[in-house]
């Protein structure tokens, strides 16, 4: 039982080191200083815990300052002083483009996407399609609606929030 436990300590641990501190600076620069939990877990490897962590203990540091958005229930953080920062460089991270290309397309949509609408806009099969989107959902960047026809829509949770950042 303690092995388990341990092992999972540890994994969670290589997870959350995975994301430089450059790295989450550079995603809140690209979105003027400011970045919540689930936008941090949609672009990198981290889940949303994880994200949440990262970025708790980043507000800790004096790196961020946090200010709870109690119309979109969320948290964001905005950095401290971003002129201290400068152009800060991000390293490689393998899923941000596809990530952060499946969020614009939510936000063309009102924030409504479906398995079949990204297989046409990505030409990525339709079972990758869903599949990535259940990813999204479970990392809490989407949640779930089932619509009349049965069909599965998932809602950008922080639609209106982006919307206005990306103005």
């Amino acid at each position: 039982m303690f092995k388990g436990l341990k092992n999972y300590i540890k994994k969670q641990k290589e997870a959350l080191a995975s994301v430089s501190q450059q790295d989450v600076i550079a995603l809140a620069q690209e979105t003027a200083g400011q970045l919540t939990a689930s936008v941090l877990a949609s672009k990198t490897p981290l889940s949303i815990t994880q994200a949440r962590i990262k970025l708790g203990t980043l507000a800790n540091q004096g790196v961020f300052k946090t200010k709870y958005d109690y119309r979109e229930n969320i948290t964001v953080y905005h950095l401290k002083k971003p002129e201290l920062f400068g152009e800060i460089k991000k390293s490689k991270r393998k899923k941000s483009v596809k990530d952060a290309a499946v969020i614009k397309l939510a936000l063309e949509t009102q924030g409504r996407l479906t398995p079949a609408l990204l297989c046409l806009k990505t030409e990525m099969p339709i079972d990758q399609a869903e599949a990535y989107l259940r990813q999204l959902q479970k990392k809490g960047v989407f949640d779930l609606e089932v619509d009349n026809d049965g069909a599965i829509i998932y809602l950008l949770k922080e639609y209106d929030t982006l919307k206005n950042l990306m103005k």
